[in-house]
């Protein structure tokens, strides 16, 4: 199947404008120089109206004015299956006819963002995909993220993003010794059950909603919702006016804005005055501004190789700073031996590190606290 894009739009930057496109089970595969005609690719699986997952690859055409949707399967796709799996897509690389408004709206006022072609966020083909995601950042570093989804695909879901009658049927402590997610597996099974009977959906979340303030105090009573994975969800719903402010914003505004001494009262407040002038797109901005740093230390995130994934974390990015500052970072990306030692300096001063209280969970009242170096407190 077809879906058209809009003019300038480009399959990598949207793939790669959000971290959750390294989180399984999605899969960015570059183009192979030594093959001829060979073309960079989004894989996954996506499912169906009966939940069957389908592998789906998605290319965008020579011309690039659409993007190439192939269904792997023996059989052809009903109507109906067919349209849900356009809708993903849609979802996914933020291709409705209000995403591209807000890209254009966003342009409009930010010039580097613009020339870089960034706007299109990149975001899972369901909600309940966020959300679980949204939840596996809070409390422990990026490789530890990666890793839950990884085993959440392969033990629960086989091979797919288990769905919630998966997650609801596997249970709390299958949750937590196959897929390692800790304490998080008791939450992620209250969320599932949240969305089975109805709780969820009854919320209307994904209806047309003006005020996201509205929206953001729907989503706090949920399990697993907290101020800033229910902001995290707020932007994946497509609303940017509140800032998903964690340790990365704090590292960020110190650098970037030279604002120091936040702490978990005055981070948010903090976040909004910097970025308010560029309402209602506050956390496009922000997010642009952080994915910069990431991209001048690392290079194209598209390019990454998946095995570096678990580096696109807070205190590397510190120590790539404190290198580049001393003169000993190279243009290639965090490899010269200055880096590694800056590295292993952030890590020793773990201990002494600031903790937010950005993830707390409404769930049981539990407090998740999250560490400046994105080392896993657990």
């Amino acid at each position: 199947m077809k879906i058209p894009t809009p003019k300038a739009f480009d399959l990598a930057t949207a793939v790669s404008s959000y971290g959750f496109f390294m989180l399984a089970p999605n899969k960015w595969v570059k183009a192979d120089p030594s093959v001829p005609g060979s073309q960079a690719a989004f894989e996954r699986p996506l499912r169906t109206a009966d939940d069957t997952a389908v592998p789906v690859r998605i290319t965008q055409t020579t011309a690039g004015t659409e993007l190439s949707v192939a269904v792997h399967i023996t059989v052809a796709l009903s109507a109906t299956d067919e349209e849900l799996i356009q809708s993903q897509v849609i979802r996914m690389l933020s291709l409705a006819p209000a995403d591209v408004q807000i890209v254009a709206a966003l342009h409009s006022m930010h010039a580097e963002a613009k020339a870089d072609n960034f706007g299109h966020m990149f975001r899972s083909p369901s909600l309940w995909e966020d959300m679980v995601k949204s939840i596996t950042l809070c409390n422990c570093g990026w490789g530890r993220t990666i890793s839950m989804n990884a085993t959440l695909c392969a033990e629960i879901g086989d091979g797919a993003f288990p769905t919630p009658a998966q997650v609801a049927a596997a249970g709390v402590e299958a949750l937590q010794s196959r897929c390692g997610v800790g304490y998080r597996g008791k939450t992620i099974h209250s969320l599932a059950q949240q969305f089975l009977d109805g709780t969820v959906l009854g919320l209307r979340l994904e209806e047309p909603e003006p005020d996201a303030a509205v929206l953001y105090k729907k989503l706090l009573p949920l399990s697993g919702m907290g101020p800033f994975t229910a902001a995290n969800v707020l932007q994946l719903l497509g609303h940017f006016e509140r800032i998903a402010a964690d340790t990365e914003t704090a590292r960020h505004l110190k650098h970037r804005h030279k604002l120091s001494g936040l702490g978990p009262k005055t981070l948010q407040e903090a976040a909004q005055k910097v970025y308010d002038k560029y309402a209602p797109y506050q956390f496009l901005v922000y997010w642009f501004e952080l994915r910069q740093g990431y991209v001048e230390l690392f290079g194209s995130l598209a390019d990454m190789d998946p095995a570096d994934y678990a580096k696109a974390t807070g205190h590397i990015m510190r120590a790539g700073t404190a290198a580049a500052a001393s003169g000993a970072a190279a243009a290639e990306g965090p490899q010269p031996p200055q880096l590694a030692a800056a590295v292993a300096t952030e890590s020793a001063n773990a201990g002494a590190s600031l903790q937010l209280e950005c993830c707390k969970n409404s769930f049981e009242g539990e407090n998740e606290l999250l560490s400046m170096t994105g080392v896993p407190l657990e």
